[in-house]
């Protein structure tokens, strides 16, 4: 059974995911349809505003992690570094050879990196 800190950790986490997922995703859609941006170079722009964000949300919030220790930002960089990595290639797949439509890759590439997000972000940034 998974214990109540856990998953009340987890269920902020997807709020905070949310919120995320909607800056980023507004971004993106404004970069790709109305200054003709590259869908990766736009994903990543959204992805760069959502990590920021969601950073300050799950620190204050979902961790509740209240000192100034500037260490928590680069490990939180890292892991994240490591989703848009993931992120993108995801992407470029799904748009590039199978020809899914950009927005819906973009919906399924962000998806596939919910886990690893959570578990790098309460195991190796925040330590909650």
């Amino acid at each position: 059974m998974i214990n109540t800190k856990l998953r009340d950790q987890f269920i902020r986490f997807a709020v905070v995911g949310g919120i995320c997922t909607a800056v980023s995703y507004s971004i993106f859609i404004t970069l790709t349809e109305f200054t003709q941006t590259h869908y990766l170079v736009a994903s990543t722009v959204g992805f760069l505003a959502g990590l920021v964000t969601g950073f300050y949300i799950n620190k204050n919030w979902t961790f509740a992690k209240e000192d100034t220790n500037k260490i928590y930002f680069l490990k939180y960089f890292l892991v994240y570094l490591f989703s848009l990595v993931v992120n993108l290639l995801i992407l470029e797949y799904l748009v590039e050879s199978y020809e899914v439509p950009k927005m819906v890759a973009q919906v399924i590439a962000t998806g596939t990196t919910v886990f690893s997000n959570f578990f790098g972000s309460k195991i190796l940034v925040f330590k909650a």
